[in-house]
């Protein structure tokens, strides 16, 4: 019997020594390492030369920042695996050719897998070329004229906008132009001679439901310095009031405008920023608003955007157009995480899921994808579009609205 106890408790005692040594070797093991992060390139190509070169110097500061912002955070996490980004930006040179050449150069030189491109319509369309055959996703910063043929569709299944359609402002625009000025019942429309014809109709169209007439539509060869020779022409139309089509230069048509006498109600559907005209026509400006945002009134988003922007690039003046770039690739971000993938065609794929509102964040508030019904695809971004108006060189937001082509 003693014999049968002493066994026991030798191997009790032994028991205790291998849990004891178990404990002490799994208490020094080193936890096996994370696996190294890979890069994923993202490209853009847009105008850094040319009469729009100050939308592509935003554009690329804007993604400067938000990738600075997201590398700085660790990368992103998807599937288990952490993915950080390098940023590369090239000129299109306003030149379908040069955009094509970039498109190539970004794709096959540097490995780029996303690829944010162009503004005007004949650079979208060969920048398409290069990454549908490369299998590519192609982000549009914006399309000047939406449902145009080289704009998302179901013929493309690389193409992505997420951005607004900006004939969305129209109705939000002449409806806000009727209550805040209730006396004007004649519009002029000044546009780049660049297949607005569409667009103009619309607004003809807007406007008659509101108790208002286009009574001149004004088209301008690209490229135009001198406004006022234009706004001669316009003004011979006497026109209660005048919208500045989707273009980049409606600062320096305000200053035309201005200049000529004209004292009546202008706006415009461009996004740049409010403080941008005020910082070309001068403290003066009065009776302007524009569906971009106010930089003295920002969104947490915005906020964050401007303090970076002041450490980044100390003494140059924050334009609050970069926030659109911002936003583009926090959307593609939250593709990524929905779809728990990189391959540009689940990150599409998910893109088009994301229906829902609130179902993507932007800096302008809760948003998601539409356009089915208008394009096939639920390609386009349907977020708060801002209303900004200035009255004496001081800015106010009017509101931020969700925007209808109808």
């Amino acid at each position: 019997m003693k014999s049968k106890k002493k066994i026991c408790s030798v191997l009790l005692a032994g028991l205790l020594v291998l849990v004891l040594l178990v404990t002490v070797v799994a208490g020094c093991a080193k936890p096996a390492p994370a696996p190294a992060a890979k890069e994923i390139v993202f490209g853009s190509i847009l105008p850094m030369s040319g009469p729009i070169s100050i939308v592509g110097m935003l554009w690329t500061r804007g993604f400067e920042c938000f990738f600075e912002k997201i590398n700085e955070e660790g990368g992103i996490n998807i599937g288990g695996q952490q993915y950080t980004f390098k940023y590369i930006s090239e000129d299109s040179k306003g030149s379908a050719e040069a955009a094509a050449a970039a498109a190539r150069k970004l794709i096959h030189q540097d490995g780029a897998t996303f690829i944010c491109a162009a503004i005007m319509e004949p650079c979208v369309e060969a920048v398409y070329e290069v990454c549908e055959q490369n299998k590519v996703l192609q982000l549009i910063p914006s399309v000047n004229i939406s449902g145009h043929p080289v704009d998302i569709s179901p013929e493309k299944p690389l193409l992505v906008r997420p951005d607004i359609s900006f004939d969305d402002t129209h109705t939000m625009d002449f409806d806000y132009l009727k209550e805040a000025y209730p006396d004007v019942r004649t519009v002029a429309i000044s546009a780049p001679d660049i297949g607005y014809d569409g667009m103009v109709e619309d607004c003809k169209y807007v406007a008659a439901q509101r108790g208002m007439e286009v009574v001149a539509a004004e088209m301008w060869e690209w490229g135009t310095i001198d406004f006022v020779p234009v706004y001669i022409k316009i003004l011979a139309s006497n026109p209660d009031a005048i919208m500045m089509m989707v273009t980049g230069q409606s600062p320096d048509q305000l200053r035309a405008a201005r200049q000529l006498g004209f004292d009546g109600p202008m706006f415009g559907n461009s996004p740049l920023g409010a403080e941008t005209h005020v910082a070309v026509v001068g403290p003066e400006l009065t009776d302007f608003f524009c569906n971009g945002c106010n930089p003295e009134e920002p969104t947490p988003v915005m906020k964050e955007l401007i303090d970076r922007w002041a450490v980044k690039y100390k003494g140059e003046p924050y334009i609050s157009d970069s926030i659109l770039a911002w936003d583009e690739g926090w959307i593609l971000i939250q593709a990524m995480q929905k779809a728990q993938s990189v391959d540009p065609e689940k990150v599409i794929a998910a893109l088009d899921t994301m229906t829902e509102p609130g179902s993507l964040q932007t800096a302008f508030g809760p948003a998601h994808m539409g356009g089915a019904e208008r394009f096939g695809v639920n390609r386009a971004l349907i977020r708060p579009i801002p209303i900004t108006h200035i009255m004496n060189g001081k800015m106010k937001v009017a509101g931020y609205f969700f925007g209808s082509n109808r």
